[in-house]
């Protein structure tokens, strides 16, 4: 489900007509990605996930966060499924009780069926519509422009009053762009 929806971009910008829908899915599908690279997870509602997962750490890191829960964990270089008392859920990691490292025989070689992700939270849903207006109204990536003796500056896409509303959401949070 993506962070926000046409019809709040187009309250927000505002739009009272359909014929830019198809630009507005294409911002919205743009700016989600960027968003999700920009703090190192998915944007998604709370569903049911599979994730195929590398070992070779401490825990295994669902994508999809947070997560709720966790209904199986398989070892897909023998097929065989984790006893749940083998593990434990903490901080959105799948941590070993052990203490030992999880096995890594090859990339995603952990299958993790699990429930995670959240609906949008107000300061991502705001990051989304401020980038979707920015990008809106700056077709192809200008950074100045000037017509009839007025000029324009855009800013870069992610300045800093888009980073403190992200602040809070992402462990992996990198300035991009």
């Amino acid at each position: 489900m993506p962070s926000v929806t046409a019809a709040e971009v187009k309250e927000f910008l505002p739009i009272d007509y359909d014929v830019q829908d198809g630009t507005i899915s294409i911002l919205i599908a743009g700016v989600d990605d960027f968003l999700e690279r920009a703090l190192g997870r998915k944007i998604a509602s709370a569903a049911e996930y599979i994730d195929h997962l590398d070992g070779g750490g401490f825990a295994l890191w669902p994508v999809n966060r947070p997560v709720a829960s966790v209904t199986s964990v398989t070892n897909l270089s023998t097929e065989d499924i984790e006893n749940s008392d083998n593990y434990v859920l903490s901080d959105d990691r799948i941590h070993r009780v052990d203490g030992l490292d999880w096995a890594d025989y090859y990339p995603g070689c952990w299958r993790v069926t699990y429930s995670g992700g959240e609906v949008a939270p107000s300061g991502l849903k705001m990051a989304a519509l401020q980038l979707i207006a920015r990008q809106f109204d700056n077709h192809g990536g200008k950074i100045t422009q000037s017509a009839a003796g007025y000029g324009m500056t855009w800013e870069k896409l992610m300045s800093s009053d888009i980073w403190v509303l992200l602040g809070p959401l992402g462990r992996g949070a990198q300035q991009i762009g």
